[in-house]
């Protein structure tokens, strides 16, 4: 007779095998992720594992060494003397790193299914336990069973680290360069200052601005402008870090030195603009942006003799918090 057989009449007749509470964890597989990564996995779940079931398991080093003699995991968890064992995976897909685990009796069949994600490898070490947990407390859940009966497993569970939230409010400054442009003017560049703000949403923003900028050169035509801003965009990914496209208007108050003569005028403006926001999660955050200016409302322009609308182009690098 063999020992399968006297297995279950064991258990039938109510007698427990000597062996009933050993268990094994087998090293998670890696996939898409370092060796070293998934051997701390392992090593993690075991441990929680162990102390969750009350199991005796079996050291990873025994574990291994017998999963090398024994190719199929359940051969192997029956050459150690074990009921149970789990296998599981450790692997990434993206920008995700996924885990799973499932625990199978001695003859392979599996029981019970744990699955999580996290945003990184690091984000695992808090879901780990909690899925050794969930395993133990389907364990406890089920009913007396003979090992060799057939089930089916139950749903999985799975897991799902929280994602970082999006930081609504943004409140800080920008300076940037500004090469204003018209026709037949040698316009200088002029430097730019500003207090700049946004509210944010996960896919879009509004933000609104006040400051002015002065030229960079007093040898040549000039344009200092004081403005305010007020517009909106969108964001172009969900990332720490998302390029974004906005638009804004902006009331001005304009002031020109052409050949000398000092002009003024108020003017109004539609602004685009690409950008890129870091860091969206943090604190702390950086932005980019390139864009235009062009302005709707002339100004008469003494020395020029003309109604001029100027175009801006801009380059503007900002940070708040």
């Amino acid at each position: 007779m063999n020992w399968r057989i006297l297995l279950v009449l064991a258990m039938g007749s109510g007698a427990t095998p000597a062996w009933a509470d050993h268990a094994v964890v087998f090293p998670f597989r890696a996939i898409n992720v370092p060796e070293g990564d998934a051997r701390v996995a392992t090593h993690l779940f075991r441990t929680e594992y162990q102390q969750a079931s009350g199991h005796s398991v079996a050291s990873l080093d025994e574990a291994a060494a017998a999963l090398d003699k024994n190719a199929d995991p359940a051969a192997a968890c029956r050459a150690l003397g074990c009921q149970v064992y789990v296998t599981g995976d450790v692997s990434r897909l993206g920008s995700r790193v996924l885990v799973s685990a499932e625990e199978h009796d001695w003859s392979g069949k599996t029981r019970w299914t744990e699955n999580a994600s996290a945003a990184s490898i690091e984000g695992i070490e808090g879901l780990l336990p909690r899925m050794a947990q969930a395993l133990v407390r389907k364990q406890a859940r089920a009913e007396p069973r003979i090992a060799s009966a057939p089930e089916a497993p139950p749903p999985p569970t799975v897991w799902e680290e929280p994602a970082p939230q999006v930081r609504r409010r943004l409140l800080g400054f920008r300076a940037g360069v500004h090469q204003p442009i018209v026709s037949g003017l040698d316009l200088s560049p002029a430097v730019s200052l500003a207090f700049n703000a946004h509210l944010n949403w996960d896919g879009y923003f509004v933000a609104w601005a006040a400051g002015g900028s002065l030229p960079a050169s007093d040898t040549s035509d000039s344009l200092g402008v004081v403005f305010g801003e007020i517009g909106g965009g969108g964001y172009l990914g969900d990332g720490e870090v998302a390029a974004y496209l906005a638009a804004a208007i902006s009331p001005r108050f304009l002031i020109y030195d052409v050949d000398f003569d000092a002009d003024a005028g108020v003017g109004m403006a539609v602004i685009g603009k690409f950008g890129v926001m870091f860091a969206r999660t943090q604190r702390m955050r950086l932005f980019a942006e390139v864009g235009a200016d062009q302005e709707l409302l002339g100004t008469n322009l003494d020395a020029f003799d003309d109604n001029v609308r100027p175009t801006t182009l801009r380059f503007d690098f900002g940070m708040g918090w």
